[in-house]
């Protein structure tokens, strides 16, 4: 069990290695949520981006087109292959807030409540 500065324990909900469990788990959600729900109007519209991918949009810059490209090659024309990237992007997030917050802070505590109020979905 870790300390945080004021050597007091961890609770377990800030420890690393079950902030690294509870990401994988709420990974796993979205992964199941994103294969299993259809696409709404605004991701339908990005698909078409995906499946052209530009410089440019007239509303957005390409990145978006890009991601989905890459989500679309991975897992062909589908829900998950539209929102893959961000899934990915989410739990990498997820663990580059808790890492970054616990080495400007140096306390265990604060850094896991910064990554654990990201929203689920």
């Amino acid at each position: 069990m870790q300390d945080n500065t004021a050597g007091k324990p961890l609770s377990f909900w800030l420890r690393p290695t079950n902030l690294i469990l509870i990401v994988a788990v709420l990974s796993l959600a979205r992964l199941v949520t994103g294969m299993n729900v259809d696409l709404v109007e605004d991701e339908a519209y990005y698909r078409l981006w995906g499946l052209y991918p530009a410089l440019g949009y007239y509303d957005h810059p390409p990145m978006v087109a890009y991601w989905i490209w890459l989500g679309q090659a991975l897992f062909g024309d589908t829900a998950l292959g539209v929102r893959f990237i961000s899934i990915l992007s989410a739990a990498i997030g997820s663990l580059v807030l808790w890492r970054t917050a616990r080495s400007c802070t140096m306390c265990m505590s604060l850094a896991g409540q910064s990554s654990s109020s990201m929203p689920a979905f």
